[in-house]
């Protein structure tokens, strides 16, 4: 019932139709453009059918490297959308709006635009200075408040999915689902890397990579939905012994010596980790 609320309501947004048959955009791939040096004309960062930046400017050839100094970044473009048959499919193939211009042109942009601008009035919270201060590309990116952080796709198909699961009625289900929701929260930001081939994903830090990847938050649901339903189904097997949680101190813990197998730890390293 969740799913088919928050799918009607963003299912155009991620809907596309090539050569008579309709196909769900599971992600965006986004990439930078810059200013060359030379004939100062924008170009984008990403080589075509790779994950690779480029190492020249495609009008003039001038040689380039986003390490160089005083490099001038412009906005970022949609260059591919993976596409999948339906919700329910589990894999994609990729498809480069270079190989074929009107497939930009059937992207519902202006949509999301319109829809993503209202939202953001509501996430108008300043990210932490200290965190913009340590680089990460938000100022770069003008990723500075809560609701820049979040494409225009995205932050609608989010706040569907958010306000879907705060009319569950039930607590307990509720709690789940927003357990579920909280985890995807990263990963359907500006900080998932793009990598041709699979894989990807945020860094620890605060970081918005020049090539990224946009994720459709009805596929990160689902996925999260499924691992968060699976280890809480194996929580309800343990016997009522099998494990403890608690805030004690570590100098004074109320555990029997000799009694712990294994010892799982993860400390922040640092102010730019996003615990928390």
């Amino acid at each position: 019932h969740l799913f088919s609320a928050v799918s009607g309501a963003v299912t155009a947004l991620y809907t596309v139709e090539l050569k008579g048959h309709k196909y769900v955009i599971s992600s965006f791939i986004h990439a930078e453009q810059v200013r060359c040096i030379k004939c100062l004309r924008l170009f984008s960062i990403i080589e075509p059918h790779t994950s690779d930046v480029r190492s020249a400017c495609t009008h003039c050839n001038e040689p380039f490297s986003t390490r160089s100094h005083g490099v001038q970044f412009g906005p970022d473009e949609i260059v591919a959308c993976e596409l999948r048959e339906s919700l329910s499919a589990r894999r994609g193939q990729l498809h480069w709006l270079c190989d074929d211009d009107s497939l930009r042109a059937r992207l519902s942009i202006k949509d999301a635009q319109e829809k993503a601008a209202i939202l953001r009035k509501k996430l108008d919270l300043p990210v932490p200075k200290r965190l913009l201060d340590f680089g990460g590309r938000l100022n770069t990116s003008g990723s500075t408040t809560l609701g820049r952080l979040y494409d225009d796709h995205s932050i609608v198909a989010l706040s569907a999915i958010e306000e879907a699961i705060q009319g569950v009625r039930d607590t307990q289900t509720r709690g789940k689902l927003l357990l579920a929701f909280s985890a995807i929260l990263k990963n359907c930001s500006k900080m998932y890397r793009f990598h041709e081939g699979g894989g990807g994903s945020p860094i620890g830090a605060y970081y918005v990579p020049p090539i990224r990847k946009e994720l459709n938050p009805l596929f990160a649901f689902r996925e999260k939905l499924e691992a968060v339903s699976s280890t809480l189904q194996e929580i309800s097997e343990w016997g009522p012994e099998s494990f403890v949680v608690s805030n004690q101190s570590a100098a004074r813990l109320d555990i029997p010596s000799n009694s712990i197998d294994y010892v799982f730890t993860d400390p922040p390293y640092a102010d730019t980790m996003p615990f928390g």
